[in-house]
């Protein structure tokens, strides 16, 4: 049996004014430091980057999956 490696999430950092040199008009951009990552995969865990949800996402923050009552 393989040991799977600690998996860490992390928040992501937001770029709200994004300089028009890079292209990307008119959005928000969701990155992860590198320093940060290196870090974590260094002492042998995965650095997952947990993106946020903005106030105009199609994406809803209640649970997925809800408790049905009887």
């Amino acid at each position: 049996m393989s040991i799977r490696p600690l998996k860490i999430g992390l928040s992501a950092r937001l770029l709200n004014q994004v300089p028009t040199a890079m292209g990307f008009r008119s959005k928000t951009l969701q990155y992860l430091e590198q320093s940060a990552a290196r870090w974590i995969l260094k002492h042998g865990a995965i650095a997952v980057m947990v993106p946020t949800l903005g106030h105009d996402s199609d994406l809803s923050r209640e649970p997925l999956i809800k408790s049905v009552s009887n």
